[in-house]
């Protein structure tokens, strides 16, 4: 019996990395042809991530972020609410289109109600896939409605840097986690000095790390070093070791595991990376010290599999190009980290190679987003959830307890 259960482990790790393999090359052929289409960078004159002939052939105002001032910029009315930019009340009926209820009229939503523990930031929850806002705030969680926009992809090109920009600056100062040497900075800004745009960078750090760092050890799959430790005075303390296999503390000492998995400079030289936290880590080292702001998001799935009865609110989703057909195949029921980068004006997701993905291929909900791991806290702020008891298979349920999700609708649009 232990022999078929290692075969099967086998087989889904060989799988998993050949569908990776495969995600990774539609996303290169899309980079591809971005590039080939336009060579050289294009004009954004009001920085709002529409280029000028993309303005004028809708109509709107290239050198005015928001054409009709409703509250919502042009990019966000094409892009994703599928509202009017030249019209500040779309459907013409008193309330102008950056209203809470109005916004989504006219796109096909899921509307997600959420229990979130701690760590939460609802002040940098939103998302060009979802809107949020508070219901219910207790002490140690918080319920959240998500209206999600699965089918929004931003609109992505090559623009001119401008010489003035609103770029988040402050997403660009690393942490102790997040800090390189002087060395590390001179060799990923190689990689980059000929780049004539964000996006042309981007992509370009994107096939580094792709190309330069495999995962070290399968170990780190099956833990998040990072959400055992807090950080204090730049130092580092080990919390929940109990939260990790036995196996990866008899393999590696606390120090080992820092290097390999938890410090973007000690991964650079080890060419090595860990789980989704580990790899968020080291993409916030490299990007930032390329010049883009470069924050880590914690996500939850919408509906996780360590839940029966959230499961069962998948069934509410009627629409199969949705995300149904996703979660038939299994729900997930991980935490994940991600990346949010700011290019182009607007903060989009890179989930590692994966940029500008939409929420059918990655339907996860945000908690919390940091620029520097000292700012989160999980392995104390998840700690009254966590009632962990190694002996029993079912206690691993309950760490998943720090978010739920309460119920989901979906909406369709007016027209």
């Amino acid at each position: 019996m232990k022999y078929k259960l290692y075969f099967f482990a086998f087989v889904f790790v060989i799988s998993l990395e050949a569908n990776c393999q495969n995600n990774y090359n539609f996303y290169k052929d899309k980079f591809d042809s971005i590039f080939n289409k336009y060579p050289e960078p294009l004009i954004d004159t009001d920085g709002d991530g529409l280029d000028d002939l993309f303005e004028k052939k809708h109509g709107t105002n290239y050198e005015k972020t928001d054409t009709d001032n409703d509250g919502l910029d042009d990019y966000l009315e094409i892009v994703k609410y599928r509202t009017d930019p030249l019209r500040a009340d779309s459907d013409q009926d008193g309330k102008i289109d950056s209203v809470w209820s109005e916004r989504y009229e006219y796109s096909y939503v899921v509307k997600i109600t959420a229990l979130v523990g701690k760590p939460f930031k609802n002040q940098t929850m939103n998302t060009l896939n979802f809107d949020t806002r508070i219901i219910k705030q207790n002490i140690n969680n918080i319920t959240i409605e998500y209206i999600v926009y699965p089918f929004v992809e931003p609109y992505l090109v090559p623009l001119q840097i401008l010489e003035k920009s609103d770029s988040p600056d402050e997403y660009l100062e690393p942490c102790v986690l997040t800090q390189l040497s002087d060395n590390q900075i001179n060799e990923i800004n190689g990689i980059v000095k000929y780049s004539k745009s964000d996006l042309e960078k981007t992509i370009l750090l994107i096939k580094y790390i792709r190309e330069n760092y495999e995962l070290k050890d399968k170990l780190f799959v099956q833990t998040e070093p990072l959400m055992e430790i807090s950080i204090a005075d730049d130092s580092i303390f080990h919390v929940h070791k109990e939260w990790s296999p036995d196996e990866l503390h008899n393999k590696y000492d606390f120090q080992t595991i820092l290097e390999l998995n938890c410090i973007a400079d000690e991964m650079i030289k080890n060419k090595s990376r860990g789980a989704c936290g580990s790899t968020a880590t080291l993409i916030a080292g490299i990007f930032k010290s390329a010049g883009i702001p470069t924050r880590i998001k914690q996500n939850f799935p919408f509906v996780t599999n360590k839940d029966t009865s959230q499961i069962a609110m998948i069934q509410n989703i009627k629409n199969d190009q949705c995300i149904l057909k996703k979660y038939q195949n299994g729900a997930p029921g991980d935490n994940h980290f991600f990346n949010e980068i700011y290019i182009n004006g607007h903060w989009i997701d890179l989930d590692n190679y994966r940029l500008g993905n939409n929420w059918q291929n990655s339907p996860y909900l945000s908690s919390v987003k940091f620029n520097n791991w000292s700012e989160v806290d999980f392995a104390v702020g998840w700690e009254p959830w966590i009632k962990y008891d190694k002996k029993s298979i079912e206690s691993l349920k309950i760490r998943y307890k720090a978010y739920q999700t309460l119920s989901i609708e979906e909406i369709y649009p007016l027209n």
